[in-house]
């Protein structure tokens, strides 16, 4: 087995604080805070010095902004041991109301790198804010009224979120509230300052709902001692599709409707009743969590909540078309089943309003 004489070893050591010490940067900044800026005032320039502390020239090989608002300019000459350099950075606040926290990488030919981090607060023009942050909500603006859950699978705990901007030259506490139950609601600050945006997070627990279909849940979100403004979660709760051995399947209920799609042909304005019927074609019992229509204009008036095998129930309707646009129309009705191959049965209601 070779060995390394103590000798070559401090060499090679020797060898490497040579090259760190011609190569050393030492930074009299790596983070520059504009503070309070205004919009309307335009794009503004900062700066970050760094001296070779070396014995070897360096070079700055390029210096890059993390996102297109921050523009940055660096020396394109060798910087001279003892020499004090400039990284020049812009941000440009346009059309980006509320604190921002960007950064600037910094590549050096010796292979060293630095992170330089800008960071502030933008006052936002009144047409920013109408664009960003639309809704009022007294001392604050919000970024939405609405927050679109979508399609939900029954037992799933998602999160939506809503920016809250200070519109005040003074700090304000934040506050947020809701009565529905398997809401939780946090702020990501309990004060925002001027300019400052404040994040509310709603996590949701399908499951303390009990059953599938359509939600509503009101938010309120505010400064203290403001009423605050109304934000509506609103989205829908399916069924699991339950996965089954092919024994388990053959046991399983099976939801049918007849007709799947009823025409009412054409109808004037006045409410129509309309009805389908439901069977379970399995060999077990059918249990039905819920029946709901997409549209308000379709009133559900009654369904079987359980059905034994090869039993049938009738699913009762009114339609409003007085809630309707004239002409043609399709509207959908949800059945919500413990069916495990389709636990989420559609119906269809269509016609002609003269």
């Amino acid at each position: 087995m070779r060995t390394i004489s103590g000798s070559v070893l401090s060499l090679a050591f020797a060898a490497l604080a040579v090259a760190n010490a011609a190569g050393e940067v030492r930074w009299l900044e790596t983070k520059y805070d504009f503070g309070l800026m205004k919009e309307a005032a335009g794009p503004k320039t900062g700066q970050a010095r760094f001296v070779n502390t070396g014995t070897e020239a360096v070079n700055v090989l390029d210096a890059k902004p993390s996102c297109g608002c921050t523009g940055a300019t660096y020396p394109q000459d060798p910087v001279m041991p003892g020499d004090t350099a400039v990284i020049t950075f812009t941000y440009d606040p346009a059309g980006r109301p509320g604190r921002f926290d960007k950064s600037i990488k910094v590549r050096f030919d010796n292979g060293r790198r630095e992170v330089i981090r800008i960071v502030g607060n933008v006052l936002g023009t009144p047409e920013s804010l109408a664009q960003f942050y639309p809704v009022e909500a007294g001392s604050l603006r919000l970024s939405d009224s609405r927050l679109i859950a979508g399609t939900v699978t029954m037992g799933k705990s998602p999160s939506l979120f809503v920016n809250a901007y200070n519109t005040l030259n003074d700090s304000v506490r934040v506050k947020a509230h809701t009565d529905a139950k398997g809401v939780k609601l946090k702020l990501s600050e309990n004060a925002a300052g001027p300019g400052d945006i404040v994040t509310l997070a709603v996590y949701f627990d399908t499951r303390a709902w009990g059953k599938p279909g359509p939600f509503d849940v009101p938010v309120t979100l505010g400064a203290e001692g403001e009423p605050g403004a109304e934000i509506r979660l609103v989205g829908e709760v399916v069924p699991v599709r339950r996965a089954l051995g092919s024994k388990d399947l053959e046991k399983a209920p099976v939801c049918v409707a007849a007709p799947p799609a009823i025409d009412l042909g054409i109808i004037g304005t006045a409410p129509v009743q309309c009805e389908c019927v439901l069977l379970n074609e399995g060999k077990s019992v059918l249990n039905v969590g819920n029946v709901w229509a997409a549209s308000p204009a379709l009133k559900i008036k009654s369904y079987p909540e359980k059905l034994k095998p090869g039993k049938s129930g009738k699913l009762q309707m009114e339609l409003d078309p007085a809630q309707l646009r004239g002409g043609a129309f399709r509207q959908e009705v949800k059945v919500a089943t413990d069916d495990p191959v389709n636990p989420l049965l559609s119906v269809w209601v269509s016609g002609e309003i003269q």
